[in-house]
């Protein structure tokens, strides 16, 4: 909540979760995605404050995801073995933007 005072002295609150979310960005697939795209995605995630994305080192994570052997994954669960950050928990926001399928 931020409270903004009016030119007249008066103050009142707006409520900043009130505002609309940026639409999502489109679903790559993980396989062929670009750093950018990891990147891009990822930070989508972590502004828009879903599942914990905010604390999460979005630099290193698309460095990591990027540079992973991705060529016999089947599903997005391999990232929670990275070391990057994400955990099984999360999988299921990843599933929002990207998907496993090349």
């Amino acid at each position: 909540m931020l409270q903004v005072r009016s030119l007249l002295g008066k103050s009142f609150n707006i409520v900043i979760n009130d505002l609309p979310q940026l639409p999502p960005p489109k679903i790559v697939s993980i396989k062929s995605a670009s750093r950018d795209e990891i990147f891009i995605r990822l930070s989508y995630l972590s502004k828009s404050q879903i599942d914990g994305f905010e604390a999460i080192d979005i630099e290193k994570s698309s460095d990591v995801i990027f540079s992973a052997s991705k060529g016999k994954w089947k599903s997005l669960n391999p990232i929670s073995k990275l070391e990057c950050g994400i955990d099984t928990t999360k999988i299921k926001a990843l599933k929002k933007v990207f998907s496993a399928i090349a």
